[in-house]
């Protein structure tokens, strides 16, 4: 379990010829979501699960896009970070994008993602889940963008 939040940094021409890549687009493309990332380690209470500290450590970089998936709040989405001692891991799935309404300007965006085999690497597959809160320009104080994510990442442990 990790909590990312948005870094406030513009996308590298890396991280954004990476996505166009994954997807197929051209170099100048527009990808409507593209969101440079830190992962953190959380603190939990083991006695009610609650995270109860949102940043013990930064974890890795991470970077997350996605494109509409044929319209509607569902979008495609590719990632790729780095989680501690980990080899960098790729990520790909869907995600929906849900307004709030008691909170106009945010909304959730939810992914259920793949991780990427890269027997180079030894990683087999997994998944990762996230439950994100969407808050450009910090509208609703308070409420920084980013996510929580659980992930299970299968190395092939040789």
């Amino acid at each position: 379990m990790f909590r990312t939040f948005d870094t406030g940094n513009e996308p590298s021409a890396e991280q954004k010829m990476r996505c166009r890549d994954h997807f197929g687009l051209p170099a100048n493309a527009p990808v409507p979501i593209e969101l440079d990332a830190d992962l953190f380690a959380v603190g939990i209470d083991t006695t009610t699960g609650r995270v109860i500290n949102e940043n013990i450590g930064r974890i890795g970089p991470g970077f997350i896009c996605a494109t509409s998936s044929g319209g509607g709040n569902r979008f495609d989405a590719y990632a790729f970070a780095t989680i501690g001692a980990l080899p960098e891991v790729e990520l790909v799935g869907p995600c929906d994008l849900v307004p709030v309404a008691a909170q106009p300007g945010a909304a959730f965006f939810n992914c259920k993602l793949l991780v990427a085999r890269d027997t180079d690497n030894g990683i087999i597959g997994g998944f990762a889940s996230s439950n994100s809160v969407v808050n450009p320009g910090d509208v609703v104080p308070g409420n920084p963008t980013g996510s929580l994510w659980t992930g299970y990442i299968v190395e092939d442990g040789s």
